[in-house]
């Protein structure tokens, strides 16, 4: 239990053998102390018959011998985590509606909600003792103070006011599977009982500790807001998708979905992009939630796909993947207006004064050997010599992005000059890296950030 807790922060024999001498100084009640509070991974290790027993009693759906129950009456006497707890193992009985809606239409599913809040009141009498000695100590870990530098193991993403932690292991310690099924769910929906149980006796703790009066010490509170069947992490803070079921105990007839992070849901991709990237979480998600394996030939060939459409699009020089932007008065984009404007406006056609819409264009010309070598080859040597002008008006020794207004492309496309200083391939990562954050979850880490190697290079394909 030592070596598993300290080998998050540090190896170091000296260090182990100094606690070990301490413990071997203790008696067996105080070794189990320290071993078992608060700590149910290592009670279930080394008493598994005594937790699947228990977690068995809470999760048991079997109503058939229990009397009609005063369902309101039985309610009122539940915190808000108790009452969502009965209400997650009535799920069948609640999808899709509330319980006041359940009170005055399904006189069945009240007396279901009822009796199972019942069960539950029996069984948590039943366990009293063992929960008071384990996971409800009078005293705050010792560790509170450090909470930022503490390294979990299941909290899977974490805010300033929040954290999202993972029940997976019980799932499969108890039933020794990951799929979802009614015993799998209820175990899940136990453990996170369990869990938030234990923040609010902390918090009831923290609260006593500094004062508050004892009727008041449960103000200071958290709730357990959302259900998430399936959740899907990347390699970028903040970026995540998943399935949600249920939230603050209503039940989703459908599972919803929840996507956050600005390269899963940005709104400068194009409309197509954004649905090609939402169809696939959806996808892997309802795939696992199904119990079925992903088949990662299939998801590769269809960002693959997208690359290479990408690339053909833009030396096509079509604008439709281009992500957008705007060009404002008085941004620091308003030299790009002008470049339009000076350049390219006498050719292909002048622009509208800003603010307007406009796509993002990324290029090659990294540095001044690849200007210089650019503006050779440019054909028109007016728009060539407009050009050399505007770098030297604003001091330029590269011109690595192009902001581009886009009604000015819109019926011509993308000029030819452009075309040619464009990097297709760096447009390619950076218009379809939704796609390889969603790899990312499923462990399919193959795109590097300097382009060396896309999807379609791993699978053989060529443009």
């Amino acid at each position: 239990m030592v070596n598993r807790s300290s080998d998050l922060y540090w190896q170091i024999p000296e260090e182990s053998t100094m606690i070990l001498s301490m413990i071997q100084g203790m008696t067996p009640l105080e070794r189990a102390t320290v071993c078992y509070s608060g700590d149910l991974f290592h009670v279930a290790k080394l008493n598994p018959d005594v937790v699947k027993g228990m977690m068995g009693s809470f999760i048991d759906s079997d109503l058939s011998d229990m009397p009609d129950v005063d369902t309101k009456a039985l309610l009122k006497t539940l915190d808000s985590t108790e009452k969502a707890y009965v209400s997650a193992l009535c799920a069948d009985v609640l999808m899709g509606t509330t319980l006041n809606e359940v009170e005055e239409k399904d006189p069945a599913g009240w007396q279901k909600i009822g009796k199972m809040a019942t069960k539950f009141i029996a069984n948590r009498k039943k366990y009293y003792t063992l929960i008071n000695a384990l996971f409800a100590p009078k005293h705050l870990p010792p560790t509170v103070a450090s909470l930022k530098s503490i390294q979990r193991r299941v909290c899977l993403a974490a805010d300033t006011d929040s954290s999202i932690f993972t029940t997976a292991y019980w799932v499969k310690w108890y039933t020794g599977n990951l799929k979802r099924g009614k015993t799998e769910d209820n175990i899940w929906y136990l453990a996170t009982y369990m869990v938030c149980q234990c923040i609010a006796h902390s918090l009831a703790m923290l609260s006593a500790n500094v004062g508050v009066e004892p009727d008041q010490i449960f103000r200071l509170a958290m709730k357990n807001e959302y259900a998430f069947p399936e959740f899907a992490l990347t390699n970028l803070a903040k970026h995540y998708f998943s399935t949600m079921s249920m939230r603050e105990g209503n039940v989703y007839e459908e599972l919803d979905m929840e996507i956050k992070g600005v390269e899963l849901r940005g709104s400068t991709s194009t409309k197509a992009v954004l649905k090609a990237q939402s169809d696939m979480m959806k996808n892997i998600l309802h795939t696992v939630d199904r119990g079925e394996k992903l088949l990662a030939r299939d998801l590769l060939e269809e960002v693959a796909k997208y690359e290479m459409g990408t690339i053909t699009s833009i030396k096509k020089g079509e604008y439709t993947y281009l992500r957008s932007a705007q060009i404002k008065p008085d941004s620091n984009k308003m030299p790009h207006h002008e470049l339009w404007q000076e350049v390219f406006g006498p050719k292909y056609g002048e622009s509208i004064a800003p603010p307007y819409p406009c796509v993002k264009v990324t290029t090659e010309l990294n540095n001044k050997t690849a200007l210089n070598e650019w503006l050779e080859g440019i054909e028109d040597k007016e728009l060539a010599s407009r050009m050399a002008i505007w770098l030297t008006k604003y001091n330029r020794k590269d011109l690595k992005t192009m902001y581009l207004p886009t009604l000015a492309i819109k019926g011509n496309g993308l000029p030819p000059e452009i075309q040619d200083a464009a990097n297709v391939r760096k447009l390619a990562y950076q218009i379809n890296t939704g796609f390889y954050r969603i790899l990312e979850s499923t462990g399919l880490n193959i795109v590097d950030r300097n382009n060396h190697r896309l999807i379609y290079d791993f699978l053989g394909y060529e443009v």
